[in-house]
This record gives C-alpha cells, sequence and structure tokens, in this order.
C-alpha cells in the first residue's frame, strides 16, 4: 500500500520534463524506486520509461518519505540528460570479465 502526493511541479521545457517533489505514505519497508516508478506512472498517466526517481528521503522508522523526480516527454530525452545509472553486475559477469 502506498499513496502519493504531489506537492511541487515545475514544467522545464528546455530540457522537455517536469521537476517535482512530493510525500509517499506507505506500510512496511520504503517502497523501491521501482515501485516508486510504477506508481507515479499509474498516477500521472505516463510510460514508466519516462520517469527518473531522483531521491527518496527517509526517517528511520517512518512511514513517510519525500521524494523527487523528473517525468520526460519521452524516454528519449530521459537517456540523453539523466546520469547513467550503475549497472548491478551479477557474480557470474564478474567471474567472467576477470578471465
Amino acid at each position: 500500500m502506498m499513496e502519493i502526493t504531489i506537492s511541487e511541479k515545475h514544467d522545464n521545457p528546455y530540457l522537455f520534463r517536469t521537476e517535482m517533489q512530493g510525500k509517499i505514505k506507505f506500510t512496511g519497508a520504503t517502497p523501491s524506486y521501482n515501485d516508486l516508478r510504477a506508481g507515479l506512472a499509474k498516477q500521472l498517466n505516463v510510460a514508466e520509461q519516462t520517469i527518473a526517481i531522483l531521491h527518496v528521503y527517509n526517517k528511520f522508522g517512518a512511514t513517510e518519505a519525500d521524494f523527487s523526480a523528473h517525468v520526460y516527454q519521452t524516454p528519449e530525452h530521459l537517456a540523453k540528460t539523466e546520469p547513467k545509472v550503475k549497472e548491478i553486475k551479477t557474480k557470474e559477469q564478474k567471474a567472467q570479465e576477470k578471465k
């Protein structure tokens, strides 16, 4: 269960995106970036591939967190603007690279 509230929205036409901040209320563990991205996509009626989650600020033991995100017009604009996310390598990939 996750409830998303957007408190600020700012259109940035030069970078083809909307910058936003808000709060999420949840039960259990803090939602992952992927869960938050899916929730925002559903709420805003946009594709998940156009959303970049920048930060989730949470205090220990709290069931509420602040977040900041960018929603781009297309996935191509996101790929050009946002920094690349470091890939998580599996043990098998690391072992193959060492050989």
